[in-house]
């Protein structure tokens, strides 16, 4: 009896999208880490890790939420909300 193949099993593309989005993810926040350890200061930490933070948000909505292929309006939106929080806080900073 075999089971069977789900999409994401018939598609190698898939799964190396998914584990270059991972690979990204970890890059950013081990660049986060490294920059608050001491490499920037001020306002200058506050704009690179809060940028760093916007691709990430953007990075897990749209694929983990699969809104690059099937949601494009709601990535904007969300994308827009990531922008403005992100945005009020550096300010607010």
């Amino acid at each position: 009896m075999s089971l069977p193949i789900t999409e994401a099993q018939s598609s190698p593309k898939s799964t190396r999208a998914l584990t270059a989005v991972w690979l990204l993810l970890l890059g950013f926040s081990l660049l986060n880490f490294y920059l608050a350890e001491g490499l920037l200061e001020g306002k200058q930490l506050v704009l690179v890790v809060f940028a760093a933070s916007f691709v990430k948000l953007t990075m897990v909505a749209g694929s983990f939420m699969e809104l690059w292929s099937h949601g494009r309006p709601y990535l904007y939106i969300a994308g827009g909300l990531f922008a403005v929080t992100l945005g009020l806080m550096a300010i607010a900073w």
